[in-house]
This record gives structure tokens, sequence and C-alpha cells, in this order.
């Protein structure tokens, strides 16, 4: 019976290393130019639940670490920082915002706000032509 115990122990820590291993290599480091450029929202959700309040909401992030945005409890220019996958606007209003996804052309961030859970599911808006 202490060989079996023995083995279901091995597999298990095998399991546990493995685990480990594989949670590691799925972070990913975000740079800060894979945010620059304005992004619309295209669905908002709080406490889980479809909010149409911020239909026309959009974040514009400069190279130069500013920001814009028009999101109502932080209104106007503010400097930012990436830090991991923490999006951190720093100005009137200080916000922090978990980036869960990010492609070249779709951001899904996660914040608080007054105590509620915002959802913010954006697409990249196409640049200007000047």
């Amino acid at each position: 019976m202490t060989n079996c115990n023995y083995w279901i122990a091995l597999a298990f820590n095998a399991l546990l290393i493995w685990s480990c291993a594989s949670e590691t290599k799925s972070t990913t480091e975000l740079e800060p130019s894979q945010i620059i450029g304005k992004w619309e929202v295209q669905q908002a959700t709080r406490s889980g639940r479809p909010t149409g309040t911020l239909d026309n909401l959009y974040f514009e992030f400069s190279a130069d670490g500013t920001m814009e945005t028009n999101l109502p409890t932080a209104e106007g220019q503010s400097e930012y920082q990436l830090n991991g996958n923490t999006l951190q606007q720093r100005g009137a209003a200080k916000i922090d915002y978990t980036i869960e996804s990010l492609t070249e052309s779709v951001m899904i961030l996660k914040t608080e706000l007054q105590n509620l859970e915002f959802r913010f599911s954006m697409v990249k808006a196409a640049q200007e032509a000047y």
C-alpha cells in the first residue's frame, strides 16, 4: 500500500510542477506600444450587465505617456503607465484598469469605480488620414 501512495504523491507533484510551469509561460508582458491609438467601446458592462450609458466611450493613448478619455469619472487628458497587464491612469482621477485581453484590434479592460465592476470591450479605431 505504501508503494501505491508513493506513486500517487509522485504523480501529484509532477502535475503541480507542470501546472506552475504552464502558468508562467502563459504570462505575457505587454508593451506600451501595443495600446497606442484610439480605442472605442463596443460594449460596456456594469456589475456584469450591459449598460448603454457608456456607448460613446473612448480611450486614446499616446506614445508620450498621455491619454485622453471621455469616461465621466475621469474625463479629459491625464498620464498613464503600463505595468504588466495593469494600466494605471494618473491625473485628477487615479484609476487602475486590468487588461484582460489585447490583440492588434481588440482590447478588454476591467476596472472598479464607485464599488461597481466595469468591463469595456473595445476596438481600435481606424487611423485618421491627414
